[in-house]
């Protein structure tokens, strides 16, 4: 069958719960295939996870350290390197052989200070 994809949703907003991203990298976004300049390509680490995970056979783990980029469709240049963020109108689709990558645009960033400890997830 083909096409399945396009009806698989991922809810980044609820995956986004108790976590910090930082930026450590930003870049223009270039469309691969006519060469024009979309946006920015801004890469984040995660520097907080505190997401109440469903484990399975006991097998806990997480999202601590991974990267992500977010494919933010304009220029705007609020934010620097260093700085914690969260994405403006977030929309994620997961990819891969193990659907186990993230493809994430959104409209913009925004800057959040910096905070002594997030609150928990809800369980």
């Amino acid at each position: 069958m083909k096409g399945l994809s396009q009806f698989k949703s991922f809810d980044f907003a609820g995956f986004s719960v108790g976590k910090v991203y930082q930026v450590v990298g930003i870049s223009d976004w270039i469309d691969r295939d006519t060469g024009n300049h979309i946006g920015k390509r801004v890469t984040v680490v995660i520097t907080q996870d505190n997401t109440a995970y469903v484990f399975k056979s006991g097998q806990m783990f997480t999202n601590i350290y991974e990267k992500l980029v977010f494919k933010v469709a304009s220029d705007a240049n609020n934010f620097a390197v260093g700085d914690s963020v969260v994405p403006i109108d977030a929309v994620a689709r997961c990819y891969g052989d193990y659907n186990n990558l993230l493809s994430i645009t959104c409209k913009g960033i925004r800057v959040v200070p910096p905070q002594a400890e997030l609150p928990k997830a809800k369980e």
